[in-house]
């Protein structure tokens, strides 16, 4: 096939993927140079810094935590200072109830709710603090599990930062080391205001059904405004937390065709205790037709290893013929490396279930177009996820690579992400040159770190260490993980 074929397929393939996303997500259409793919935690950190100072309107961040020590506090001193700065801005904070709960025994501030307080407390009519709590914690798994452990039972996982009519979605929490050693994703959409507008508005949403941080003692929260509690009245909580989201996911009409706008992004919402699983649909969608064509490469980024029953068979289908190359957290460059009791094991369940995902792999025949490896970085932890698709015969890094389509956020690929947590990411799908080049050596940063895990790499005493026991409750409890 001559190049000008190969390259007219690769177009009709990327048209016939839009098509198909059209009908099921809503959809913006904009321009690739507004979009920045970001390389670095601590560009994350200053970028995020100069979106909130240059904010005139609104700045609204959604995020697993914000952490408590000196780095996050400067954070909260940018938003301190750009609310003093501009009068009509208004700050809308979102967080996990849980996690945020958590206590800190040797950082600056007790929780995130000590550290924000000063901030709500001295502007309360235009700072606003919500915590998210999932319907799946109930009364006595609240009396019996420890506050560390409540957060597996599920958890609010969006990481949204918006200032105006800019917005960075990322798989990235707030703390020192996501500003720092721990390997992420960040990508900044400038100028987009239909996007922006999208995610203000599921926020928003979210906080309608979020406890509100009392601007008046420290560390408390005020009962929902709904007076539907997600712990005492789970199926009144499940089916208004319902309502307020799906009107987000309503697809719409495509908009005439206009040759400047060569990129197409798409939302995803995924809440499973509510029934709601637009990201799983979507996403298995994208696989299913970005795995069909021999030449095709496919490259995945999952840093806790624990691929969903819904994916595994589309990923590993006899009648895929594109490469599949996975990349995961080596034990060492898991956040959980070196933690006190069950918690230090959970590395190597990770190791654990990549070992099984590799016997799938053999299964199933498939081990000519699939390949998998560690992120392994010294000094350095791995969180990076999603999905980077190049509709060539060129690999990420080879001459003329190209990267068509990505999807960024916090879905983590698990049977958690599907199951428990509150999701979102966005497919980008794009003609754009720069873009699919910055994609394109986003990609190939990451996997450059990667170390191959073949079937001697199961063999190690990572995996040796693990009780039986514990191998059973990981069984039976896959989706905690």
């Amino acid at each position: 096939m001559c190049l000008l074929q190969e390259n007219a397929c690769q177009e009709d393939k990327t048209r016939d993927i839009i098509v198909g996303l059209v009908g099921r997500c809503p959809h913006f259409q904009i321009n690739g140079d507004a979009v920045c793919v970001l390389d670095a935690p601590g560009q994350f950190l200053s970028r995020l810094k100069k979106q909130i100072s240059g904010s005139c309107k609104r700045v609204i961040i959604a995020a697993l935590y914000l952490g408590t020590d000196e780095e996050e506090q400067v954070l909260v001193d940018t938003l301190r200072e750009a609310v003093v700065k501009n009068k009509d801005l208004r700050v809308t904070l979102l967080f996990d109830r849980t996690r945020s709960l958590r206590c800190s025994k040797d950082a600056l501030y007790k929780s995130t709710l000590h550290l924000l307080f000063p901030l709500v407390k001295s502007h309360p009519d235009r700072v606003v603090a919500y915590f998210y709590q999932t319907p799946l914690l109930t009364p006595l798994l609240q009396k019996w599990l420890p506050s560390r452990f409540q957060e597996v039972v599920g958890v609010q996982h969006l990481k949204v930062f918006i200032g105006d009519e800019d917005i960075i979605l990322s798989g990235a929490n707030l703390s020192d080391q996501y500003f720092t050693n721990r390997q992420d994703r960040y990508v900044q959409f400038r100028g987009c205001p239909g996007l922006t507008d999208w995610y203000a508005r599921l926020v928003t949403a979210v906080c309608r059904f979020s406890y509100p941080m009392c601007p008046r003692r420290i560390g408390f929260l005020l009962p929902l405004a709904t007076s539907i509690d997600p712990t005492g009245n789970p199926s009144g909580f499940k089916a208004f937390a319902r309502d307020q989201l799906l009107p987000l996911l309503s697809p719409m009409p495509p908009n005439p065709m206009d040759a400047d706008l060569d990129t197409w992004v798409f939302p995803t919402i995924q809440l499973g205790p509510v029934q709601i699983t637009h990201d799983e649909e979507v996403t298995s969608y994208v696989v299913f037709k970005c795995s069909e064509d021999a030449g095709d490469n496919l490259y995945m980024a999952s840093p806790y290893f624990n691929i969903a029953g819904c994916y595994l068979p589309l990923l590993l289908a006899s009648h895929s013929k594109g490469n599949l190359h996975v990349i995961t957290a080596h034990p060492k460059a898991n956040g959980f490396y070196g933690a006190s009791g069950i918690a230090g094991h959970i590395p190597s369940l990770y190791l654990l279930m990549a070992q099984e995902f590799l016997q799938a792999v053999t299964d199933a025949a498939q081990a000519h177009r699939v390949a998998l490896c560690e992120f392994a970085r010294k000094g350095w932890t791995f969180h990076a996820k999603g999905l980077w698709f190049s509709p060539s015969r060129h690999e990420c890094g080879g001459q003329g690579s190209q990267v068509a389509l990505t999807t960024i956020g916090s879905s983590n690929w698990g049977e958690r992400s599907c199951v428990r947590d509150l999701e979102s990411q966005v497919v980008v799908v794009t003609s754009n040159a720069r873009l699919r080049a910055g994609l394109g050596m986003e990609c190939t940063r990451i996997f450059a770190h990667g170390q191959a895990a073949g079937p001697e790499r199961f063999k190690s005493a990572d995996l040796q260490a693990i009780p039986l026991w514990l191998r059973l409750v990981a069984r039976l409890g896959r989706s905690f993980l």
